[in-house]
């Protein structure tokens, strides 16, 4: 399975924290939040890492190189730089043009911190379907993330999703918050490309118009505290910069 970071979006919320430095650079507790996304992914026997990067890319490389020089030695992490495309979900569909795709992938956003014990249920997930569906890491934390998308489930399957997260309905009706862990299949990776055409498209949208098609996505619930680093506010709870 190959392990993709996004690391390219510009933290425009995070005012002049982000004014002369990209935002996945700032770190929690001490530590880099893109580099804690890349040792997560590693520590799971990940082989390959790609961090896709856009805005500020030297900043990031350079990141990472300071903290984990013996990894990228090691070539297991690889740095993509797409300056030209944006939305989340273009710079993703730019990256699979460059990977086998029949491998999956296992997509981590730099601006969430997760527990280590989140992740092997998750991984577990996808292993016991024999990798042929979609799983989103979701938890019953809604307003960690008010940004976040939201999922509702049946059972492990996500029934709904929604890209507007704000709606003060959901506090009531058991809404999950989409992390921004998520494991995609070769299948579900086609499916992106064809959606993606013309560029600049987002994967929340693409998730939604994907389950209210009929595809079978699934949700694997954590509890634990969890971290989204996406504010100021954010970051004056729990950064040290």
């Amino acid at each position: 399975m190959i392990g993709i970071v996004l690391a390219g979006g510009r933290g425009k919320r995070l005012g002049a924290l982000t004014k002369k430095r990209q935002k996945v650079t700032l770190k929690f507790q001490g530590i880099p939040t893109v580099v804690r996304a890349v040792n997560t992914l590693l520590k799971y026997d990940i082989e390959r890492v790609l961090v896709l990067t856009g805005y500020r890319s030297n900043d990031v490389y350079q990141c990472i190189q300071d903290w984990s020089q013996e990894i990228t030695q090691t070539e297991k992490v690889q740095i993509l730089d797409f300056p030209h495309v944006q939305g989340t979900l273009s710079r993703l569909t730019a990256a699979l043009a460059e990977i086998p795709l029949d491998e999956g992938v296992c997509v981590h956003g730099a601006d969430i911190v997760l527990p280590v014990a989140c992740v092997a249920p998750f991984l577990s997930l996808i292993r016991e379907r024999n990798q042929d569906s979609a799983v989103l890491l979701v938890s019953p934390h809604l307003s960690v993330a008010p940004t976040h998308p939201r999922a509702l489930l049946h059972g492990s399957t996500i029934i709904d999703y929604t890209s507007h997260p704000r709606n003060p309905e959901h506090s009531n009706m058991g809404w999950l918050t989409d992390v921004g862990l998520r494991y995609f299949p070769e299948t579900v990776l086609r499916k992106m490309q064809e959606y993606d055409q013309g560029g600049m498209h987002y994967i929340a949208p693409f998730l939604a118009d994907t389950i209210t098609q009929g595809s079978r996505i699934l949700g694997a619930v954590f509890h634990e505290p969890w971290w989204h680093l996406g504010t100021v506010r954010d970051f004056q709870r729990v950064l040290t910069l």
